[in-house]
């Protein structure tokens, strides 16, 4: 073993690679100096290689870079080797450091191979370049796009803010459409009440009830004054037939027509409702109708004319003398109703005093009469009639909130929304127009007037005037008509009157009953005899046994606070027709009314 360590560093048996130079100073020279300066270098490189590493923490293949450096540090011993070995034959050594040389170059391109397609993996400069746009370009993006989500969430604070403002004004007047339905609904039952009443007057106690109506009417309006005013038999002026003044205020002055108040006569002979919420203010300075009414006190001034076959035959007046008022619009409209039957006792009144009590039996009366029974009908009926209309109007304004929102987007999508929500709008409209025209038509005085009609029409159009209050009643209606029957020739409004009339008790028979799961059944068909027959049934208690032989006579009622006039006159009527009004049995319970039309001849 020593020997062999001997011989390892031994000399002896080699001779110096210079004696293969044959010692010659110039090809010396040439290998001492290319293999220092390759030896230099090769001790350079690995320092520098060092140098890097160690400033580059986040160098991906530092173990390539280290094997590196020792293969070339390795190299460039070998060389200074080849100096040695000039002219010390170390020959050992040197195969030995060559040795290790070749080992860590297999090392090092080993690992170089493993490293290869990692290292082809990453991009160059120019693809870096390209990476760094990008990331500028995304990152200019991202500020953009968070500029744009500030936009955005500014964008949507204002619009919450709008809408939390716009449903706060909604919220407003919402609740002034509600107060204003409620208030038209507290009108309705005060002249539903006030209806009643007029209309269950006797002869001797009406001047008494028409103060009283006055008074109630003014107080629930405001007013200061009302006055009761019939056209004169010259028809110069007004005079003043009934009067309610609230204590402290002057009494009122006859109107003289043409010449004190030309402008308010025009409009109440056209049949206009004259309001004047401010007199100072209404009319033009100085005018002789300021003056005149100056010199009545009057600071706002309210009238309603009384029309009889389209002609005016007087007025209402109210008017406040201390502060000015606003007339509500919504509810002027429905003084019409009191103007009707304010009429139909005025012409009663001249009729008593013109002819005396005797002519309530002629003709002329009872066509009055049942007039008066039509608008005491709608009377009874005006609270249901008025959550009826209340209903479409509540759904008119909801609409066109609705549409008032929609209209400024110009988005396609919501102007075609607008235009469905118009559509409703005018369904809804219509709706209401058509209760409130059938209502005018019935309790509007008339001539009677014979005209060809289809009963199973007129039959379905009188029921809609009964819809909300048999739902208030929780009745349910249950309509049968045969279709193509042959028209009828009849007053239309009359027939109108007899199906009202029989509709109207059946359900307050049901209602009185306490029933909460009342039928309603209204048939419609042909007979034999060539006529049309109409039947109303209700599932009530009946008519009692005592009750059935009077129940046509005038002035007998079933009910406290019945005239007793309704059947009798709707016998008549339908008599007048040439048919009969009859009291069917019920095999159930209940009561069966029955009436025949004779169906109208082709020729006419």
């Amino acid at each position: 073993m020593l020997s062999s360590f001997s011989q390892f560093w031994s000399e002896q048996s080699y001779i110096p690679h210079g004696v293969c130079l044959l010692w010659q100073p110039g090809l010396l020279w040439l290998h001492v100096l290319s293999d220092a300066v390759i030896a230099i270098a090769y001790y350079t490189i690995p320092l520098m290689l060092i140098y890097f590493v160690s400033r580059r923490h986040d160098l991906e293949f530092r173990g390539i870079f280290i094997l590196t450096g020792v293969f070339i540090l390795a190299c460039g011993t070998t060389h200074i080797m080849g100096v040695v070995t000039l002219w010390y034959p170390a020959y050992w050594i040197d195969g030995t450091i060559k040795l290790a040389t070749a080992l860590v170059s297999i090392c090092t391109a080993f690992a170089m191979w493993q490293a290869m397609p990692l290292a082809l993996a990453l991009p160059s400069t120019e693809q870096l370049e390209r990476a760094n746009g990008l990331l500028e370009h995304e990152i200019g993006e991202r500020h953009r796009a968070e500029a744009a989500l500030r936009d955005a969430n500014g964008e949507l604070e204002r619009r919450v803010t709008a809408r939390t403002a716009e449903l706060e004004t909604e919220g407003r007047a919402r609740k002034r459409a509600q107060d204003e339905i409620e208030r038209a609904l507290a009108f309705e039952r005060l002249l539903a009440e006030i209806s009643t009443s007029l209309l269950g007057t006797l002869q001797r106690d009406i001047t008494g009830a028409i103060r009283t109506a006055l008074q109630t009417i003014a107080e629930f309006l405001g007013a200061e004054r009302a006055a009761l005013w019939r056209l004169g038999t010259g028809g110069t002026q007004f005079e003043p037939t009934h009067t309610w003044v609230a204590s402290g205020i002057v009494s009122l002055r006859p109107l003289a027509v043409d010449e004190r108040l030309p402008w308010i006569v025009a409009r109440i002979a056209q049949g206009d409702i004259v309001s004047l919420p401010k007199v100072d203010g209404t009319l033009a300075e100085f005018t002789p109708q300021k003056r005149t009414l100056r010199q009545m006190g009057a600071q706002s001034l309210l009238m309603v004319p009384l029309a009889l076959d389209d002609a005016t035959i007087g007025a209402v007046s109210l008017d406040t003398v201390s502060v000015a008022r606003v007339w509500p619009e919504a509810l002027l409209p429905r003084l019409r109703l009191i103007g009707e039957i304010f009429g139909s006792l005025l012409v009663r009144q001249r009729a008593a005093e013109q002819v005396g009590e005797a002519k309530f039996e002629t003709g002329q009366f009872r066509e009055r009469l049942a007039h008066l029974v039509r608008v005491r009908t709608a009377g009874e009926m005006s609270v249901a009639i008025a959550h009826e209309i209340s209903q479409p109007l509540v759904a008119i304004k909801n609409y066109a909130l609705a549409a008032r929102r929609r209209l400024p987007t110009g988005n396609a999508l919501e102007t075609a929304k607008v235009e469905k929500l118009m559509d409703k709008i005018s369904a809804q409209a219509s709706r209401a127009g058509e209760v409130i025209h059938s209502l005018r038509a019935m309790v509007k005085m008339h001539q009677s007037e014979a005209t060809m009609v289809e009963v199973g029409q007129l039959v379905a159009s009188t029921l809609r005037l009964v819809e909300m209050e048999k739902r208030i009643a929780d009745i349910r209606l249950e309509v049968a008509a045969e279709p193509d029957l042959s028209p009828v020739f009849a007053d239309a409004i009359q027939i109108q009157q007899v199906v009202l009339n029989l509709a109207h008790n059946a359900i307050e028979a049901m209602e009185a009953a306490g029933m909460t799961d009342g039928v309603l059944k209204v048939g419609v068909m042909g007979t034999t005899e060539n006529e049309v027959l109409v039947s109303v049934a209700d599932s009530g208690p009946g008519i009692a046994a005592d009750d059935l032989e009077h129940i046509f006579d005038s002035f007998y009622s079933t009910k406290p606070q019945g005239l007793g006039v309704g059947l009798s006159i709707s016998r008549s009527i339908v008599e007048a027709h040439g048919g009969r009004l009859s009291l069917a049995s019920n095999a159930s319970s209940g009561s069966v009314f029955q009436f025949t039309l004779p169906i109208a001849n082709e020729g006419g």
